[in-house]
């Protein structure tokens, strides 16, 4: 889908029509207001957590319902010590003229910063399910976090109101403090549309490039495999990006579009206002193909299964800055034996040709034997209770496959959790997708015995299905558990924490195997069924014991290992006294 192909108009109905259809899987009165505006910050919060490289865990978990907070949408990444916080209109869509965004909602909305500052506050309004997740802000903050506030509406901002953004972000970056503004209004939710949506498509079969003459070198003999370095002008990469499908010319890159994130903002800065130094000032562009041809005559460079693999964000902010013909990008081209990127060669230049911090430990992984092989075995599994349909994500994607969808990033904190222990997986879960070598635990998450193999053993495979049945299985439980007593909301928080439990059980009971046979529906049943009025009652104490009398938040008590291994030794007397 390309920009020109969608207009704006159709694009406003389409947002009526999902949202509506969001409605209708809820049984939901589309014309009530409440319950509308809540399917369009669903609709929203699904967007930004693609759109913006977040993970997607229940999206219906990150929507806060507050009025008097005025924050609709939390979205978190621990890895990146990131938060987006959202707010909503759903508005002007049925109008004639589309309507503005009140200024003031804008304003009030981008200084809710020093109000979730103070916890005494936000426990005064808010409720327990949005304490649960902002009431740490202080303590996140101060942990390294950075946030991002996105007013998200389908109104229209006027310059005004554009203004009252900037001035904002110049005021928290005068301050040193980590905080982002964003304003999204229908044209800007457009393109976040579609920038995800286009990101699936197929990569591009051949393109042109006019090489400026005398200006770029053929290495043929030199290297294994034939390179050609050049200068190109900013404008060829405008027509090349516009000409070729835009995203398709990064579909083997392995972030593909993860969103603006405010890096887009300063290279299109560099390029209107230094053009002449824009060569100097950025890392120039990566490509693979699997072949190319010159014509000598007229310098032009015809490349065959073409792919950008690093600098997808300076092609995709040179499109959108000014003209000008004085403005340079260095460019380097490989020819490789093909185009897939699982092994070998071309993932290596992939991986070694994407080296910022925006991208997640966790994609450089995803090509691996045993991620390949855990895709595999997945798509073999055929539903048997206690679990549905299961689709394993090894890469990120704004597709989502049936029934239960596992991210790379999602089982690992699993089966971390339920082999050896669940702090960690607050506390430093990058270390999750990081090799033993660079002091992760990649090798103990997705190995056997901490040892990295490309495969596992049946039995092995089947406590790794135990182990995510335990986790549905506490999550349902968790949530039906929340909804009839909303003040114990930090129950949620506890997951990982109840999974290594249940583990502790099944470690202990020879019946079960050390729970490497897949557990039935029945058994499965009956083991959860003894277990979680236990759980539940130990994680009830120790909430009591630690953040109502001794003040420790929630954001250290489930990083505190000490306290995980007091809690475990606890549970494992339990269990002998009362002969679970």
């Amino acid at each position: 889908m390309t920009e020109h192909a969608l207009p704006l108009k159709k694009f406003k109905e389409l947002v009526q029509d999902e949202v509506g259809e969001i409605c209708k899987n809820k049984n939901w009165d589309y014309s009530n207001n409440e319950k509308r505006g809540i399917a369009f910050q669903i609709w929203t919060a699904q967007l930004l957590a693609y759109s913006e490289g977040y993970e997607e865990e229940e999206i219906e978990e990150c929507i806060l319902k507050s009025k008097d907070l005025k924050a609709d949408v939390y979205l978190e990444d621990s890895v990146r010590k990131h938060i987006l916080i959202g707010q909503c209109k759903f508005e002007g869509l049925s109008k004639k003229h589309s309507e503005n965004v009140a200024e003031e909602e804008v304003n009030d909305f981008f200084n809710r910063h020093s109000l979730f500052l103070d916890r005494s506050w936000v426990n005064k309004h808010g409720s327990e399910a949005i304490i649960d997740k902002i009431g740490d802000y202080r303590d996140k903050v101060e942990d390294g976090y950075a946030i991002s506030y996105y007013f998200v509406t389908t109104a229209s901002a006027s310059e005004r109101v554009s203004a009252i953004v900037d001035k904002k972000n110049k005021e928290y970056e005068a301050q040193s403090l980590p905080v982002t503004c964003y304003l999204i209004d229908i044209s800007g939710l457009k393109e976040h549309y579609q920038r995800s949506k286009s990101y699936e498509e197929n990569i591009v079969e051949k393109v042109e490039i006019q090489l400026p003459a005398e200006k770029y070198i053929e290495c043929v003999n030199e290297l294994q495999y034939p390179t050609i370095i050049t200068l190109l002008k900013g404008n060829a990469l405008r027509n090349l990006y516009k000409g070729s499908g835009k995203e398709r010319l990064f579909a083997r890159n392995i972030r593909g579009f993860l969103g603006k994130r405010g890096i887009n903002k300063s290279i299109i800065e560099t390029a209107n206002k230094q053009p002449g130094n824009f060569y100097y000032f950025n890392n120039g562009i990566s490509a693979i193909c699997t072949d190319y041809d010159i014509d000598k005559t007229t310098n032009k460079l015809t490349a065959k299964d073409f792919q950008i693999i690093n600098g997808a964000q300076t092609v995709g902010a040179l499109y959108r800055a000014e003209e000008n013909p004085r403005l340079y990008v260095l460019f380097r081209l490989t020819k490789t034996l093909n185009v897939k990127s699982e092994k070998g060669f071309n993932a290596e230049i992939i991986l070694y040709n994407n080296t910022q911090n925006i991208i997640k430990i966790s994609d450089f992984k995803a090509n691996d034997p045993i991620q390949r092989w855990l895709e595999s075995e997945f798509s073999k599994f055929r539903p048997e209770p206690p679990l549905s349909t299961l689709t394993y994500q090894r890469k990120r994607s704004f597709k989502k496959g049936s029934g239960l969808v596992l991210t790379l990033e999602e089982l690992a904190r699993i089966r971390y959790a339920f082999l050896y222990e669940p702090t960690l997986v607050h506390a430093a879960p990058k270390d999750l997708w990081t090799s033993e070598e660079d002091n992760g635990v990649y090798e103990k998450a997705f190995g056997l015995d901490g040892v990295m193999v490309d495969n596992w053993p049946k039995e092995d495979f089947n406590q790794c299905l135990n182990a995510i049945s335990f986790f549905e299985k506490i999550l349902d439980t968790t949530k039906t558990h929340i909804r009839e007593h909303p003040e114990h909301s930090f129950l949620r928080r506890f997951r990982y924490h109840a999974l290594a439990l249940v583990s502790v059980y099944l470690k202990q009971h020879k019946e079960s195997n050390n729970g490497k046979k897949f557990i039935k529906e029945k058994e499965h049943d009956l083991i959860f069924k003894q277990l979680w009025q236990e759980i539940a009652t130990l994680f009830l104490d120790l909430y009591i014991d630690e953040i109502k009398d001794k003040n420790i938040s929630l954001h250290a008590l489930i990083r505190n290992n000490d306290k995980w291994e007091k809690l475990k030794n606890k549970f494992s007397n339990r269990l002998v006294i009362k002969k679970l």
